[in-house]
């Protein structure tokens, strides 16, 4: 049997879901409500956000003149996204938070350009939080941010194909990784390590994936990043053809995919650092009461701080509380509440 506790490490919880072993993952329906609004933002956490601001503008310029370079067939050049990923701070115990808000923009103008930096800080946070620094984690943070440039042109109109996909559009579709290659190849910049990461970043663990079945044994860690990355910031906005899935519906796709689909130490680094229920998921304990995560523990993703709104009655409190789920050990979130009244829990 399978058990978050295979994921997180430690003694698992009454809550951890469990499933027989080999069966594929099962995504939750996507959410059909907008996102509920984040506590007040701390005032550390507030600084950390407007220092890194600046630097997702200049980020999501980059993108955009690569894209526009790609699509024009003219040589790409990487110097300028260098240099901003050169800048990216560490953000200590507040970045953890700043990333979640920070990826959850998406551009109006094209999806594929805030979706490439959205991955690209998602591979710098975890790639830290897996120990990489100096040069490689450059490198694994410019393939994330370059990763979709093989769709420029035509593969970005048919994604954006607000229906199912011919088996001709689709085609068009898996021969991106290997498009990208071959643009970022001409231009030098990225290692051979980076390369193959965007080469097979859409291969899975099982075999399974595209453009062909590589096995878990050819994929190598900047890929097995980057596909996390990619996943989690796919799910969690909207698409021209599905309605976007919550941060925590997304993370439960990933650690029911681990072993299939997704690599077991990557998904740890992302559930152990921006927890399985993240600051701002509406969850119902197991007293039946609704609240807010408030706060994430570092190393405890099950054990937030959460502001109850509402009693076991589904009544709303005239003044919501805070439980710190580390001082109460018979209380533990039962479930992902996902629409507005709070009656409609997220499939498990």
């Amino acid at each position: 049997m399978f058990r978050l506790s295979d994921v997180l490490g430690g003694k698992g919880t009454p809550e951890e879901p469990q499933k027989s072993a080999g069966a594929k993952p099962t995504a939750p329906e996507p959410s059909a409500e907008p996102a509920p609004p984040p506590p007040k933002l701390r005032p550390e956490t507030a600084r950390a956000l407007t220092s890194l601001e600046a630097l997702y503008d200049k980020l999501l310029a980059c993108v955009k003149t690569l894209f526009a370079q790609a699509r024009t067939n003219q040589p790409l050049n990487l110097s300028e996204a260098q240099a901003s990923v050169a800048q990216l701070p560490q953000v200590k115990d507040e970045r953890c938070e700043v990333i979640l808000m920070l990826v959850g923009r998406h551009s109006d103008e094209n999806y594929l350009y805030s979706h490439s930096v959205n991955v690209a800080l998602l591979a710098n946070h975890l790639g830290s939080c897996l120990g990489y620094a100096g040069e490689p984690l450059t490198q694994l943070v410019l393939a994330a941010l370059a990763h979709d440039i093989g769709m420029a042109g035509e593969a970005e109109q048919v994604a954006e194909a607000p229906r199912k996909l011919t088996q001709e559009e689709w085609k068009t579709i898996t021969q991106h990784p290997q498009e990208s290659v071959k643009r970022l190849k001409d231009a030098q910049q990225l290692s051979q390590e980076a390369l193959e990461a965007i080469a097979s970043h859409h291969e899975r663990e099982h075999g399974q994936g595209y453009p062909a079945g590589a096995q878990a044994s050819a994929l190598n860690e900047f890929a097995k990043i980057l596909a996390v990355c990619d996943v989690y910031d796919a799910m969690t906005h909207p698409r021209s053809h599905r309605k976007r899935y919550s941060p925590a519906q997304a993370i439960k796709v990933l650690i029911d995919g681990v072993g299939d689909a997704f690599d077991r130490r990557v998904v740890k680094a992302l559930v152990d650092d921006l927890s399985l229920y993240p600051r701002g998921s509406r969850v119902r304990l197991n007293t039946n009461e609704i609240g807010v995560v408030e706060v994430v523990h570092p190393g405890a993703p099950l054990r937030p701080v959460i502001l109850v709104s509402h009693d076991a009655n589904n009544t709303p409190l005239a003044e919501p509380r805070r439980v710190n789920l580390l001082d109460q050990p018979f209380i533990y979130v039962k479930e992902i509440v996902t629409d507005a009244d709070g009656d409609a829990p997220a499939p498990p």
